[in-house]
């Protein structure tokens, strides 16, 4: 053989494949699967040599999802060999932890994987191991958000030639993003709104032939393919917190075609329909919303809580005395820092509570005593921080330091009434001994052995506190089946279904907001069950609900206006007020007083009161860009929306010694340096050192706010006109109205006189209980909640959005509230209106558009006769 042959023959051998079979090369995981798995769905992608772009969602198309830090992976790589290097993309604000084994039952770690300061799906490296394995175990470490998430993971025994080693990166697609998810389950409301409503306008025109074959085939075709769609709209979504959802659909579905069947059997051999041919369809009906309205069983995408709304109201409840109304992020800050994380705050914004404005962290931890000394007992500051720490833990770094910028607790006296109490139960109980304190600063210097120790304490803490809050948030869920409950016992299935398709698929108040928080629901629950009571003629009750869900959120006293002016009415004609009238009274006046009497020793005194009237005209003069209501519409300029005056480098420094704020572009990098330099809108720049400044304010949206408000401010003489307006025509309508159908209208005046955050419009449920009266309305309903998603699709600033959103439900109030005056102008006429299709339901008032005392005298028996007016009480 050629000499050279031979020598580079031997220089090849390395690389034709005579290496050590027990060191083999390449990823040594490639295309395994596990031999043991532990809440972990979607393992294939782990191991498929695909990793996403980096950045990309946590969620996305190419990640297994780890249920919660108890969850593991562990592969069999077939023999004992040496790990030299790892690799792993996974979420980024979490730690993981990879063990080996080399018998599958004693487990090391061998690295812990740490967080990524970008957010998304993030690869981290790690290299010069030596640790001998045959068995290799991923799980979730003892920091993170709760939402845990791998794409890729890699093992070597030889080091790759290129470091990092090479992945397929796939383009991204639609279901990786998460704007095209929002759009993804709009698409889907749309679908169902749609096919719900056919099937609902279906079973009315069955209602009213139920004779007639198509009708009768179009509530079974109807009915199919809504369980059809919603069972595709469940399977279709990528990521879902657990596979119930899909077992509760897919019942549903086979449910429904073995009803299905049964009714076409029973329609052919001649059997007479019954109430089993209605009802099974407007379940149906209410199923499908219910599972609508929680995104298709994808709740937040990742889990089903909250945990940024749901922080607010359980640590403002439950700490209510310490922080009241003011101190809710001051003192979180403060102990985030005793904890050791003062480098976090470096360049952090906080918002402040007394004014609603934006300053550097610093401003708060410049007040650390007025915290210590609000907690009266090391105790309640230890709990304070140790419930701080299991937050963030489930919230993840990013979201947790966004969340910062908030507003605040901004419950009534009456919510922390039940929230306080109920909060401080077992209050103590995850406080750990100091020296298992999951801190930064605690476990500085503490040897591996401790750290683990506090690492598994923590996790156990963890695990109980997501049980804990898993529960409270448990209670609005319930609140939610109950109103809907008292909405079927008072509205029958009809009035149940329509108000649910109409909730479940509504944009503005969508899960997206609020779903899934603490304390947000019973406002909701009291107005529509004081709505239910004055249905089934049960004034006194209805009268204590709606004024005990005014207690809750102060906006619910207007559904009381439109009952309000028909008092009035009957005192002015009559001087008398009939006996439901006095007994309405009486359900507000006691509700009133009781519930502000046991609030008072129950919040500190009655200066709690005057505090929440203070927070609450901070917020009124606090433009949100998700707002609605008639001032949105009044406070709209398009020179002054916020595409055209956001401006990230826009702040506002006040002098300390005249107090005086000059506004501009702020020039200086660190608010907290020497010097603090401002461009100001005529270009001029000025500096100013910072012994002489108060504050740094720094609001991208300042300009955008000034704007509204001054807008508003110019157009109040209207707005009060329109409140007017308003009201008069209300108070024509309603001479001829129910009173619980006067409360479902006076959703209109919450609309004219307030500006809400838009989760708030949930309360139109009551607009569609009112929209059953005609069928014309009801199309109106359901155009306005379509128009909703359309908008959402097709605006992308949300104060531009919220305007529309505004403009669509005011429309179709407004519509109505004219429809429902000229039903009343055609009747003073003496003009016979058609009955309309939904005449005879439990949902819509006895003879349409004529209450008793306007009907015409039953004993005469003449339809001529004049019409009885309302008897007073004696």
């Amino acid at each position: 053989m050629n000499k050279r042959l031979l020598i580079l023959l031997v220089w090849l051998t390395p690389a034709v494949g005579f290496s050590d079979p027990s060191c083999p090369q390449g990823n040594l995981l490639r295309g395994k699967k596990p031999v043991e798995m532990k809440d972990t769905r979607l393992i294939t992608r782990l191991t498929n040599n695909t990793a996403s772009s980096e950045g990309s969602p946590w969620n996305g198309v190419q990640s297994a999802i780890m249920a919660n830090g108890q969850s593991q992976v562990t592969y069999d790589l077939g023999q004992s060999t040496q790990i030299s290097a790892l690799s792993i993309q996974a979420d980024n604000n979490d730690t993981y932890v990879v063990s080996a084994s080399v018998d599958g039952k004693t487990y090391a770690p061998v690295w812990t994987v740490p967080k990524h300061p970008h957010s998304g799906l993030r690869t981290r490296l790690t290299q010069g191991l030596s640790q001998t394995a045959r068995y290799l175990r991923f799980e979730p470490g003892a920091e993170g958000d709760g939402s845990y998430s791998i794409s890729e993971i890699q093992a070597y025994c030889v080091l790759p030639a290129v470091w990092p080693p090479a992945v397929i990166m796939p383009l991204p697609t639609a279901k990786t993003n998460k704007a095209s998810r929002k759009q993804r389950i709009a698409f889907k409301k749309l679908a169902v709104i749609s096919v719900g409503f056919i099937l609902l306008l279906m079973l009315l025109l069955n209602r009213r032939s139920p004779n007639h074959q198509g009708f009768f085939y179009g509530v079974i075709g109807g009915s199919l393919a809504l369980a059809s769609l919603i069972t595709f709209c469940v399977y279709h979504e990528p990521v879902l917190t657990s596979g119930r959802p899909k077992t509760l659909v897919l019942g549903l579905l086979v449910v429904t075609v073995l009803w299905a069947i049964a009714r076409v059997f029973k329609r052919v051999t001649g059997a007479p329909n019954s109430v089993w041919f209605a009802r099974p369809a407007l379940i149906l009906i209410l199923f499908a919303g219910g599972i609508t309205w929680t995104n298709f069983g994808s709740f937040h995408g990742s889990k089903a809580i909250h945990y940024w709304d749901t922080f607010h109201y359980y640590m403002g409840g439950k700490y209510f005395s310490e922080n009241r109304y003011e101190l809710l992020y001051q003192c979180s800050a403060i102990g985030e820092v005793d904890d050791g994380r003062k480098s976090e705050f470096k360049t952090r914004q906080i918002r402040d509570l007394r004014d609603n404005k934006l300053f550097p962290a610093s401003v708060a931890l410049s007040r650390a005593d007025e915290c210590r000394a609000a907690f009266k007992s090391p105790e309640r500051w230890n709990a304070f921080k140790q419930d701080l720490r299991l937050f963030r833990a489930y919230m993840g770094t990013d979201w947790w330091a966004k969340m910062f910028k908030d507003h605040g607790f901004n419950a009534t006296p009456v919510w922390t009434l039940v929230g306080r109490p109920l909060t401080n139960i077992g209050w103590n109980q995850s406080i750990p001994p100091d020296d298992l304190v999951n801190s930064p600063a605690n476990k500085t210097g503490k040897s591996a052995a401790a750290k683990s120790e506090i690492k598994r304490r923590f996790t156990r803490d963890k695990a109980n506190f997501g049980k804990r809050i898993g529960w409270f948030t448990v209670i609005d869920g319930f609140l939610y089946i109950a109103g809907f409950l008292m909405i079927w016992w008072a509205f029958g299935l009809y009035g149940a279904a329509f108000a649910m398709l109409i909730w479940a698929t509504g944009y503005p108040y969508a899960y997206f907001w609020t779903g899934g928080g603490f304390g947000r629901v019973p406002w909701w629950f009291m107005a529509v069950a004081g709505t239910c009571f004055l249905k089934r003629g049960y004034p006194l009750l209805g009268g204590a609900g709606i004024t005990w869900s005014m207690l809750l959120r102060v906006f619910p006293g207007a559904l009381i206006g439109g009952v309000s002016l028909k008092i009035g009415y009957t005192l002015l004609k009559f001087k008398k007020l009939t006996h439901d009238q006095v007994r309405l009274i009486a359900g507000c006046t006691i509700a009133l007083v009781s519930l502000v009497a046991l609030s008072v020793p129950a919040v500190d005194g009655l200066g709690t009161y005057k505090e929440f009237l203070t927070n609450s005209f901070k917020h009124k003069g606090t433009p949100l860009t998700n707002h609605m209501g008639l001032p949105t519409i009044l406070s709209y300029d398009s020179d002054l929306i916020g595409r055209r005056t956001k401006d990230e480098k826009w702040a506002v420094v006040t002098l300390k010694d005249s107090r005086k704020e000059i506004e501009g572009q702020l020039l200086t990098k660190d608010v907290n340096g020497p010097i603090v330099k401002l461009r100001t809108s005529d270009g001029t720049v000025v500096e100013y050192k910072s012994a002489a400044v108060l504050s740094v304010e720094q609001d991208p949206f300042k300009k955008w706010k000034r704007g509204r408000q001054d807008t508003l401010q110019s157009r109040k003489v209207l707005h009060y006109a329109l409140i007017f307006l308003f009201l008069a025509m209300i108070g024509y309508a309603g001479r001829r109205l129910d009173n619980w159908e006067l409360t479902a209208l006076s959703t209109l005046l919450i609309t004219c006189i307030f500006e809400l955050t838009c989760y708030y419009y949930s309360y139109l449920v009551l607009f569609a209980l009112l929209a059953m009266r005609r069928m014309i309305y009801m199309v109106a309903a359901v155009t306005m909640v379509i128009l909703g998603q359309v908008i959402q699709l097709n605006v992308g600033w949300y104060d531009e959005q919220y305007f529309w959103e505004t403009v669509a439900v005011f429309g179709v109030q407004f519509f109505v509230l004219l429809g429902l005056c000229l039903e009343a102008f055609l009747t003073d006429k003496g003009i016979k209106l058609a009955p309309p299709l939904t005449a005879g339901l439990d949902s819509v008032s006895p003879a349409v558009g004529t209450p008793p005392w306007l009907m015409p005298d039953a004993a005469s028996g003449s339809e001529d006769s004049t019409p009885a007016e309302p008897q007073p009480a004696s």
